[in-house]
Formats: structure tokens, C-alpha cells, sequence
């Protein structure tokens, strides 16, 4: 179950949007801290009808790289360029983790 929120000022209403099973669920609340109440309620439903959660995946650097590459090579001109920048990063970063990678060591 994945969960966000949209808040839309001029009319005060918070926008929830769930993802339930692959499948997205839209409920409209009066504020922010209501959707993230009616989040949980939810969740714990979930789990009580024996729905698992998702369990997010850990991916490494080397697949997102060939992902990447292959989306380049079919919408992108630039392909070449592409493949020479991602090799410098794949210098640094090697075959770790996305999620050990922070935002500091991508701005170095």
C-alpha cells in the first residue's frame, strides 16, 4: 500500500491516493492529518484481510544503469553521452545499493 497526498489550498480539501494491490484508491478528506488517519485504517484493514504489503525491492546501482542506458538508446539522441556519463558514476558508485546511496555522494 503506497500513500500520498495533494493538498488543494483554494478549496481546503486534501486529496488521498492509495495504492491497494497494484490497483489506485482516491478518497477526498477535509485535511492532511485526517488522510494520513484514514492511511492507517486502511493499511490495518489490509493487513486483517490478509493482504501483504509491499515489500519494496532492493535494487542495485548496475540495474537502474542498464535500465537507464536502455531507454536512452531508444528515445534519446544523446545516447553516447549518456553511456560516458554513467560510466564515470558507475566508477563511484560500483554495485552498491540505490537506497545506501545518499544525496551527497551523487552532488560529489
Amino acid at each position: 500500500m503506497v500513500f500520498t497526498s495533494t493538498r488543494i489550498a483554494p478549496i481546503g480539501i486534501t486529496v488521498l491516493r492509495l495504492m491497494v494491490g497494484g490497483l489506485p484508491a482516491v478518497q477526498k478528506t477535509s485535511n492532511k492529518t485526517l488522510a494520513r488517519q484514514i492511511y492507517e485504517a486502511k493499511k490495518v484493514d489490509c493487513l486483517r484481510n490478509g493482504a501483504s504489503l509491499e515489500i519494496r525491492q532492493r535494487i542495485t546501482f548496475p540495474t537502474i544503469r542498464e535500465r537507464f542506458l536502455e531507454g536512452s538508446k531508444l528515445h534519446k539522441r544523446s545516447y553516447g553521452r549518456d553511456v560516458i556519463l554513467v560510466n564515470h558514476l558507475t566508477k563511484f558508485f560500483g554495485n552498491r545499493l540505490l537506497e545506501d546511496i545518499t544525496p551527497l555522494e551523487v552532488e560529489q
